[in-house]
């Protein structure tokens, strides 16, 4: 690419009179890129030079005087306004440039939003009963070849051979809007390096025919509404070329009314109002297309066109920015209220952490006393079930506190960063400067919002922990009164328990013990030959000796069998 196609095309949003039309045109083709001044004025009252960086949009580049505009970016803006596959026909409000629109156009076919749009448009409507399948209607499938192909040239820029393919399409259907569109786009901005096919008067017949044939298809498909209000945009500049102004007023104000989103119509319109001196009108179209795009503010005063109604709208932008200003100030008035709600924020912190260690306190406390008594008779364990019935609650509600506390922080520290960049945006006090601070300071609110929510949480969580607390405190001596009886209602039922084991288990025990005695004697006596010697009533008496030391024995045995542990009751 040469040092000249590198280069950038300096112009201003002006209308260029027919004769010098297809010089700016080619020379945008050649520079592809193109740059728009911005005036000392314009930095110092609408924009600084950071914030035309911060509003360049993709398509856009900013410099130190000027908006860039690039011919291959444009894609970029053409694709985010085509999400609808209906229509590809789609305003780039301020990125759209007249030594642009060739390359604008290459993008559409690239993109294949004219396909797409035509294929929408000669696809048979259900509302009007069955049709048969657009594909077989050998007119139409005749007329769409002939049109791809001339659209296909017009994006190589020759735009002889695409008005030749255009013309054959045009006698297969020339009720098509696509095809009458694309014409009148070729023949109003047709240039190219090597040819050039401007002729407005063409360009007025065939836009004429589509803003018709487009007007007449809204009533069976309401989508067509936007490709019919661009078509009625380039015909009001190809009537403006041929010196009928008031018409192309009356051609933006109709167009406004059929798509009010359609920035250049408004824009459009406050310049043909310029041009017939009627500055009121101007204003007010020009603020209606700031509404929707606030970048056309940049070059209102390089804007030539509009040179009859520069004061007003000066004025009409120092308005704007004092109610901006206005605005501003009031949505940041909700920022007065950070410092206390960051100091409550804080309390509640502080509040949090002496609930917890008053709570870890109780607790110990409590831990003290046994707990765990079992099913005893006598004993009683309301108090303990109360104590820590309270001790559940304050915990889940010291918890609660401190997960909201720390979501409030976090949504303060946000909203504080905020209203500190719409301070510092303040200070430039330019329209879009205090604009953008109007627009911080509104969303702002809702982490203020959130914050407000988390406190008002904070506070109920933090009473339920100040009310459960002193209860458990309070519970304190009445557990220990409770462990005190549970202490000696467990002794009484362990001595009456094991004096019962004791006297269920003894009989046996000691007849056990008795008769084990018995035959232990009986067994030495015989074992050891003393039976003769002894004798019956001998050996009888050894062996009562013996059945009674074998009964005491039983007893000792019952009595170790009776014995149970008392758990911790029993500490």
């Amino acid at each position: 690419m040469s040092e000249t196609d590198e280069q950038k095309m300096s112009t201003t949003r002006s209308l260029p009179s027919p004769a010098e039309w297809a010089e700016q045109v080619c020379a945008g083709v050649r520079a592809e890129r193109v740059e728009l001044d911005v005036s000392e004025l314009a930095l110092r009252t609408v924009a600084g030079s950071d914030a035309v960086r911060r509003i360049a949009s993709e398509a856009t580049q900013a410099t130190g005087h000027g908006l860039v505009l690039d011919g291959h970016l444009l894609a970029v803006g053409l694709e985010r306004g085509a999400r609808d596959p209906k229509h590809g026909f789609h305003d780039l409000g301020a990125e759209f440039a007249y030594p642009l629109a060739p390359l604008l156009n290459e993008l559409r076919v690239q993109g294949g939003f004219l396909l797409v749009l035509a294929d929408a448009l000669n696809t048979p409507d259900e509302r009007q009963g069955p049709q048969p399948d657009a594909s077989l209607h050998p007119r139409w499938a005749e007329t769409r070849e002939l049109y791809a192909e001339g659209c296909a040239k017009a994006a190589e820029l020759l735009f002889p051979e695409a008005i030749e393919w255009l013309s054959k399409a045009e006698d297969r259907y020339p009720t098509d809007f696509s095809v009458q569109f694309e014409l009148g786009w070729i023949y109003l901005y047709g240039v190219s390096r090597e040819d050039s096919v401007f002729n407005p008067v063409d360009a007025e017949v065939h836009l004429r025919r589509a803003v018709r044939y487009g007007q007449g298809a809204v009533r069976r498909r309401p989508e067509m509404a936007a490709p019919a209000a661009e078509a009625m945009l380039h015909l009001s500049i190809a009537c403006r070329l041929l010196g009928r102004t008031e018409e192309a007023l009356e051609l933006c104000a109709e167009a406004c009314k059929i798509n009010p989103k359609l920035s250049q119509a408004y824009y459009h319109r406050a310049k043909y109002a310029a041009l017939l001196g009627r500055g009121d009108e101007a204003v007010a179209a020009a603020r209606a297309a700031l509404a929707l795009d606030r970048r056309f503010a940049l070059t209102l005063d390089t804007d030539r066109d509009l040179a009859s109604a520069t004061t007003q709208l000066h004025q009409m932008l120092n308005e704007m920015r004092a109610e901006s200003r206005q605005q501003g100030e009031r949505a940041m008035a909700a920022g007065a209220d950070l410092g206390s709600m960051k100091a409550e924020t804080a309390l509640f912190k502080t509040r949090l952490t002496e609930l917890e260690t008053r709570l870890r306190n109780v607790e110990a406390r409590g831990s003290g006393y046994p707990a765990d008594y079992g099913e005893m008779p006598g004993v009683c364990t309301d108090v303990r079930r109360s104590f820590d019935e309270e001790g559940r609650n304050a915990r889940r509600a010291l918890d609660k506190l401190g997960r909201v506390v720390a979501r409030a922080e976090s949504s303060l520290a946000e909203a504080e960063s905020m209203f500190q960049r719409c301070r510092t945006l303040a200070a430039e006090d330019t329209l879009f400067a205090l604009q953008d601070v109007l627009l911080l300071a509104v969303d702002a609110a809702t982490p203020l919002r959130r914050a407000t929510a988390n406190l008002s949480d904070a506070a109920e969580y933090s009473r339920a922990g100040e009310e459960h607390i002193p209860r458990m405190e309070a519970r304190l001596g009445a557990l220990a009164i409770e462990a005190d009886k549970n202490r000696v209602a467990r002794r009484n039922w362990g001595v009456w328990d094991f004096a019962s084991r004791v006297a269920t288990r003894l009989p046996g025990f000691v007849i056990a013990g008795a008769i084990a005695g018995v035959l232990i004697r009986v067994g030495i006596c015989f074992a050891a030959g003393q039976f003769r010697e002894l004798g019956f009533s001998g050996l009888l008496n050894a062996s009562l000796v013996f059945a009674g030391l074998g009964a005491a024995a039983g007893v000792v045995a019952a009595a170790f069998r009776a014995v149970r542990r008392f758990g911790p009751a029993g500490k």
